[in-house]
């Protein structure tokens, strides 16, 4: 929501929920977030684009700039995942976590140990943290438990994935983590940049996982100086 206003007073803003999420079902069909945001840009008669994506919605535009590269004028990470990308045993920890959570019928425990994962994150205490934030995100996590799981939903994930193919991707490239996420996402954001060719890497101090929702004027700052050198200045 935060970005919306600033980066559209020089860009045609386009956000959505990918299924599955927001208010968007997951259907009954089997599909991949990257076709679904490619047919989206389709609809609205939209050839190129700077693609945004922050955690799993960066898998998803990586996976998208490498379908269709032609599409891609370039591209901002933000703390993202990469689809085929080693799992850690962190990442496999904080899963079964939540999924205990979870069998238990515990939902609001389950928000609350995933904003103390993501939003407040390994380093801080959550007093350190916005309450405003911590509740929104809570309420975002609820929202997702209660989607409705749909029969025949299936996302099929491109192939080869993406991890195998980072050098594959030749559009401006910046990945941005914070300095108080999880190490496997610190980890990660690393090694993305160092294997996308010429990708630059920037760290934001005293955040965790979700930099664009905790520091929003930093965010929009990093990302609209950045889209303005690939344009040189003009409004796209």
């Amino acid at each position: 929501d935060r970005q919306i206003v600033a980066l559209s007073r020089h860009y045609k803003v386009i956000r959505c929920d990918l299924r599955g999420f927001g208010k968007t079902p997951r259907g009954t069909v089997r599909f991949s977030h990257y076709r679904d945001a490619a047919a989206l840009l389709d609809s609205l008669g939209i050839q190129k684009v700077h693609l945004v994506g922050a955690s799993f919605g960066g898998s998803v535009a990586v996976d998208f700039a490498l379908a269709y590269p032609e599409r891609v004028r370039s591209l901002v990470l933000c703390a993202p995942a990469v689809s085929g990308a080693p799992r850690s045993s962190e990442i496999t920890t904080i899963d079964s976590v939540e999924e205990a959570f979870l069998r238990n019928g515990d939902r609001v425990g389950a928000a609350a140990f995933m904003v103390r994962t993501w939003v407040v994150g390994p380093f801080r205490r959550p007093e350190d943290v916005s309450g405003a934030l911590q509740q929104q995100v809570a309420e975002l996590q609820m929202q997702n438990y209660v989607m409705p799981e749909s029969a025949g939903a299936e996302n099929v994930p491109l192939e080869p994935r993406a991890f195998t193919r980072l050098e594959d991707i030749h559009a401006p490239t910046l990945v941005l983590a914070g300095d108080k996420d999880i190490p496997s996402f610190q980890s990660l954001a690393t090694s993305i940049a160092g294997r996308i060719p010429h990708a630059m890497r920037m760290t934001i101090p005293n955040v965790a996982h979700l930099i664009n929702m905790e520091k929003p004027e930093v965010f929009n700052r990093i990302v609209g100086d950045f889209l303005a050198n690939q344009t040189g200045g003009q409004d796209v």
